[in-house]
């Protein structure tokens, strides 16, 4: 009788270092997300900050 596809093997239990592994990617993803958006945030903040500075007139004193 041919192997059966419905019913696979159980799936082998994942070494310690390869769960380590996919620990740390997740940790490094998202520093690396977080990175990225503090350093977006911060370019957004300064492009407003001079883009606004020219504009702004200072108040005369009569």
């Amino acid at each position: 009788m041919p192997p059966s596809f419905a019913d696979p093997l159980p799936a082998a239990p994942r070494p310690a270092w390869l769960r380590l592994a996919d620990l740390l990617i997740a940790v490094l993803l998202v520093l690396a997300i977080a990175l990225v958006t503090s350093f977006l945030g911060v370019n957004s903040a300064q492009a407003a900050s001079t883009q606004s500075a020219p504009s702004a007139q200072p108040l005369e004193a009569a």
